[in-house]
């Protein structure tokens, strides 16, 4: 088993400061799905997006925070991720969900963990 040892993501080719954890999932889409009455599914795969999941925090200064909002709040924008199925980076459009920013100290500009997902536009290759 090999270890990972370069960047997990970056927004727009850019590495994104203060992530605390990182989960992609593996979301199956399918045509035509249904269950009979014996409960049998049927359907036919279409294939696997992978929205990903970012946990930030620790020291998130106010110019980090400022840059990761700027990158989300695009449309949309390229995303590199390490795909732990395959064992590859990965570059395909995201776009983010709903999140919040949390002013912990305006003063030492200190902002609480933020949590944010992101949602494949195309597939990824």
């Amino acid at each position: 088993m090999s270890t990972f040892a370069g960047t997990l993501l970056k927004i727009d080719n850019q590495s994104v400061p203060g992530l605390r954890d990182y989960e992609v999932r593996y979301e199956k889409i399918w045509a035509s799905q249904s269950r009979n009455m014996s409960g049998e599914l049927r359907g036919s795969l279409l294939g696997i997006d992978a929205p990903i999941r970012l946990t930030f925090g620790g020291d998130l200064r106010e110019d980090d925070v400022a840059s990761l909002a700027t990158k989300l709040n695009q449309d949309y924008f390229g995303v590199t991720f390490f795909d732990p199925n395959s064992q590859t980076t990965k570059t395909a459009q995201y776009y983010c969900g709903d999140y919040g920013l949390r002013l912990i100290d305006k003063l030492k500009g200190r902002y609480e963990t933020i949590s944010i997902d992101l949602y494949p536009v195309s597939r990824y290759s």
